[in-house]
């Protein structure tokens, strides 16, 4: 029997429309180092680790820095935009997050930035007392697409994944959703760059399109 208990949400590109400062702060981090990078490279990466990003980037530019290094780089570079940079949740999202608290229905993020982060942009977003749980790419061992992160997130909101929905902007993200068999929302977001979308079960262009009524129903849940 399924019954919707949780909503699970990816940050970058779902609550904030944020991808387009992490390619900044990309750009900024390999400019550093005599470097450049354009979207074509950048969004396949949109949904992964921190270090799969960097040790990709790594090997593939034939960097003379360790990993860790690379990735303290960006981080010194992401504060440098994330702190000085004005930002909202997305539209409809604060109603969502709203009706699903007066609803019962538990949430978490469940997103590949690092814990700091996703405390930062929720707390700055306003929206951080809607969670009961914020979930790390750093508390897992294998990055998105690997089903790692929705499977820590339903454990640690003490639900079952069949009684999970996830809201995801990425191809690695939706790939992620289904390989923990969690019912997949794919939000098109224009700025996440070209995502292949099309495994997620549902679709939609506005945060408007759902209510916990709807996602009950694109959840197949039943009495």
């Amino acid at each position: 029997m399924k019954k919707l208990e949780a909503v699970i949400f990816d940050m970058d590109g779902v609550l904030i429309n944020s991808e387009p400062l992490h390619f900044d702060a990309g750009v900024m981090t390999l400019g550093k180092l005599g470097h450049s990078i354009g979207h074509e490279v950048w969004d396949k990466f949109i949904g992964t680790s921190n270090a799969h990003i960097w040790n990709t980037i790594r090997e593939n530019y034939r960097i003379n820095k360790s990993t860790e290094e690379l990735i303290a780089l960006h981080e010194e570079s992401r504060k440098s935009i994330f702190g000085t940079t004005d930002a909202d949740p997305l539209p409809g999202i604060p109603e969502l997050l709203s009706e699903l608290k007066k609803a019962g229905i538990k949430t978490a993020v469940a997103s590949s930035s690092p814990y700091y982060l996703i405390e930062l942009i929720t707390g700055r977003l306003g929206i951080r007392n809607f969670f009961d749980e914020l979930v790390s790419g750093d508390n897992v061992k294998n990055s998105k697409p690997a089903p790692d992160i929705f499977l820590l997130a339903a454990e640690k909101l003490g639900v079952r994944t069949e009684n999970c929905v996830v809201i995801e902007d990425s191809f690695n993200g939706v790939k992620a959703a289904n390989a923990a068999g969690i019912c997949a929302i794919g939000y098109i977001n224009p700025d996440s760059g070209n995502q292949d979308l099309s495994r997620a079960a549902y679709r939609i262009k506005s945060f408007n399109e759902i209510s916990v009524g709807r996602l009950a129903q694109m959840l197949g849940e039943s009495e």
